[in-house]
């Protein structure tokens, strides 16, 4: 289908008005013209018939003679299509030669013999007739039509020329016109087409006071307008924009399909595809699809807290997500949004907090009991000696080694009730400028003996450069002397207890969330970093990794609780009290273990800067 342009439009119609109009004109023109001539040739055959029967009455016409004379006279006229006869003859005969219309049988047939005058037309003939009562002869004009037309057009040759003329005028006058009407259109439509493509800078210049120029006018303020919401479209696109960027939560928007339809860089952040939840072990895309699917079936909202892992041997990770439909404004449900945001930090403070409670309630309870138990132990102890001093003859004596045991037993639940009481009882820690190669030397040098009793290796390198921490020089000794004990009781023969100092720019993992796994060459090692990146950090790690049997997943989250341990002579309150000397001392301690491979302790502590204490 062919498509016309706006001055196509505007002159294909006004050319066909003037073109009729001028068609219709000339029509009517020469229908005027061709009657004006039919009845011009009416009163001229009348005048030839009435000259004729004037003449015919006029003479007397006696015999035959008289009538050829007559008929001679008549013959001279010399009038086209005049045509006289009578019963028995044809006495002037004028018609056309070779026209097949008049001719004549034509003429007589066409004549009314019962009228003394008359006139007969069709759409060929025109004939006008008399008959003469003195000579018995009919006198008719005949015509054709046809001659008539060609006559016509030959006589309005030049009005037909001028009608062309001004049909060719008319025409060119409507093309400059059109044109004319056609341009500001043309120039709207263009200025249109180039604000649909996106350039909304465009401004209509047409200096016109007619309703073309109010509609420019129009236009100008429209495309104002425009600008205006577009500013305010894109200014409030940007802010929404900025919000989700500026976002920690994650925020996706998923599709009826799944198909992830927008979100943010907390969410490409946040959205590990290695996090799999620990219980089932689904990806974590997989679990907001499922959720998708259920807020599909039963629409509503839901919060829950997940907890992810991205490997057997990093941190979990748990992820606060909550999720709404995404509603579109004919109600229908189009999808979902999901925000998801990481608060391992806030649970393990909320664990965190939950075991110093649950500490401090037990350190209570400990107190309470140690007191209660400690003075009778003391008595319990003395008449055991006593007794055994009265009962006890000689060394062969069989009631000895019972002594000893009931002795020994009571020192062991002394040695318990003492732990309870340094656990329960607060020690404010004496914070100090402190270093720390003296203090592990020291410590090693306790442990030592215990360390070649079980063939364990301990590998201690020198810092080359002082390192100094804040903390309690007594409590720091303690802390290394509990966290290398539990290492040397948990490795084996030929076993290695690694003990390295860092800064956290020079550790080889991030405390807490690297690898428990041991390196299974059996020896016990000392290493320290750079002093230089020590001095330039603000924290200082010493982390003890062993090659011991490790500790079951199942039990990480309770190696800090009192009295829980996996030793059948331990306490259960080394770790407890660590843990707790360390909080006091504003430091922080992070244990990884793999069952079978190993146990890596960090021992987080601030470094001495120049303004720290001392």
């Amino acid at each position: 289908m062919i498509k016309l342009d706006i001055e196509n439009k505007i002159l294909i119609p006004f050319m066909i008005l003037i073109a009729l109009s001028i068609g219709v004109l000339g029509l009517i023109s020469y229908w005027n013209g061709y009657r004006l001539l039919l009845d011009h040739q009416r009163q001229q055959q009348m005048m030839t018939m009435m000259e004729v029967m004037y003449h015919l009455e006029s003479v007397e016409l006696k015999d035959e003679a008289d009538k050829r004379e007559v008929a001679g006279y008549l013959a001279g006229y010399h009038r086209q299509g005049l045509y006289v006869f009578d019963e028995a003859e044809v006495w002037v005969d004028h018609l056309p030669k070779g026209s097949g219309t008049i001719t004549p049988m034509a003429v007589v047939g066409k004549i009314n013999r019962d009228l003394i005058r008359g006139f007969y037309e069709d759409d060929g003939l025109m004939i006008t007739y008399a008959r003469d009562a003195g000579s018995g002869w009919t006198v008719a004009v005949a015509g054709e039509k046809k001659l008539f037309a060609g006559e016509l057009v030959d006589a309005q040759k030049y009005s037909i020329l001028v009608a062309i003329i001004s049909l060719i005028l008319s025409m060119q006058a409507t093309i400059l016109i059109a044109h004319h009407l056609s341009r500001p259109v043309r120039y709207l439509a263009e200025q249109c087409n180039e604000m649909s493509a996106g350039d909304l800078e465009t401004q209509l210049e047409m200096d016109r006071t007619d309703e073309i120029g109010m509609l420019a006018e129009s236009f100008n303020q429209m495309i104002h307008r425009l600008q205006e919401n577009a500013r305010k479209l894109l200014e409030a696109k940007q802010f929404n924009e900025d919000v989700l960027r500026s976002l920690t939560t994650g925020v996706l928007v998923m599709g009826q399909e799944g198909t992830v339809l927008n979100q943010n860089e907390a969410a490409v952040r946040l959205l590990d595809p290695a996090l799999k939840e620990l219980e089932s072990g689904k990806p974590f895309m997989a679990l907001l699809r499922a959720k998708l699917t259920g807020l599909l079936e039963t629409p509503g909202r839901f919060d829950q807290v997940y907890v992810l892992q991205a490997g057997p041997s990093d941190d979990k990770r748990y992820y606060a997500t909550s999720a709404a439909p995404l509603i579109n404004s004919g109600g229908d449900m189009t999808g979902a949004i999901f925000s998801f945001a990481d608060i391992s930090e806030r649970k393990r403070l909320e664990m965190r907090m939950e075991r110093v409670n649950r500490m401090a309630y037990v350190g209570q309870l400990a107190s309470g009991l140690a007191h209660e138990i400690r003075n009778p132990l003391a008595g319990m102890k003395t008449s055991i000696q006593v007794l055994k001093r009265r009962l006890v003859c000689s060394e062969d004596d069989r009631n000895g080694p019972l002594f000893d045991n009931v002795v020994h037993e009571i020192d062991r639940m002394n040695k318990l009730v003492s732990e309870l009481l340094d656990f329960a009882k607060p020690h404010k820690p004496d914070l100090r400028r402190l270093s720390l190669e003296p203090v592990i030397e020291r410590t090693l040098s306790l442990v030592a003996p215990a360390a070649e009793a079980r063939r364990v290796r301990l590998v201690f390198e020198p810092v080359g450069a002082p390192v100094e921490i804040i903390a309690d020089e007594n409590q720091t000794e303690q802390i290394l002397l509990n966290v290398i004990t539990n290492a040397i009781n948990a490795s084996s023969e030929e076993d290695t207890i690694k003990l390295r100092v860092m800064s956290h720019q020079g550790m080889g993992m991030d405390p807490g969330s690297g690898s428990g796994a041991g390196t299974g060459t059996g020896k016990v090692e000392v290493e320290v970093a750079d002093s230089g990146r020590i001095a330039e950090s603000a924290r200082v790690y010493v982390v003890v990794e062993d090659e011991g049997s490790g500790i079951a997943a199942s039990d990480l989250e309770r190696v800090f609780d009192p009295f829980f341990t996996t030793h059948a002579t331990g306490t259960g309150l080394g770790l407890s009290v660590v843990q707790k000397l360390m909080t006091d001392m504003g430091a922080e301690i992070e244990l990884i273990s793999e069952a079978g491979v190993g146990t890596t302790v960090t021992l987080n502590f601030p470094v001495a800067q120049k303004e720290a204490l001392g």
